[in-house]
C-alpha cells in the first residue's frame, strides 16, 4: 500500500513519502549556518555541537522576544502619559527610571487586566458621540 517502497527507488529511503538521512541534513544545514555554525563544525565535529547551537538559538530569540516585550511595555506607557492617556484619563506617567524587572511579579496580577477593563467602558461611552459626528 502506502508504505512499501516502489519499484525501481532508491533503498535508502524506508517509505516513499520520508526523505533520506542526506537529504535531511542538507535541509538543515542552512538553519545551522545561520545560528553561526561553520560548515566544519556542522559536517565534521561532534553532534551534540549542533544541539548546544540550537539551544543557544532558542535562549538568544528567548532573550530577543523579552527585550521586545519590554519595549511594547515602555511604549505603552509612554502613550498612556502621552495626550492619549490624558483624554481616556489614565493616571499614569512615563517611569523616570527603567522597571525593576525582577521587582514586576510583586504586583497584582489582575493590575493590567483591571485597568485595561476601565479603559474599555470610558472607550464605549465615548464612542456613541464619534460616531455621531461621522453619520452626518
Amino acid at each position: 500500500m502506502g508504505g512499501e517502497l516502489e519499484e525501481g527507488e532508491p533503498q535508502t529511503k524506508t517509505r516513499a513519502c520520508e526523505k533520506t538521512y542526506t537529504e535531511r541534513f542538507y535541509e538543515a544545514f542552512p538553519w545551522y549556518l545561520a545560528m553561526g555554525m561553520t560548515y566544519d563544525q556542522f559536517w565534521n565535529e561532534d553532534c551534540n555541537l549542533a544541539k548546544c547551537y540550537k539551544e543557544a538559538y532558542k535562549i538568544q530569540r528567548d532573550r530577543k522576544n523579552q527585550e521586545l516585550w519590554i519595549q511594547g511595555l515602555y511604549f505603552c506607557k509612554a502613550i498612556n502619559g502621552s495626550v492619549i492617556g490624558e483624554y481616556f484619563k489614565i493616571n499614569q506617567s512615563y517611569p523616570e527610571e527603567p522597571l525593576d524587572l525582577y521587582d514586576a511579579k510583586k504586583e497584582d496580577p489582575d493590575k493590567d487586566k483591571k485597568q485595561m477593563l476601565s479603559i474599555k467602558e470610558r472607550m464605549l461611552a465615548v464612542m456613541p458621540g464619534i460616531n455621531k459626528k461621522f453619520e452626518n
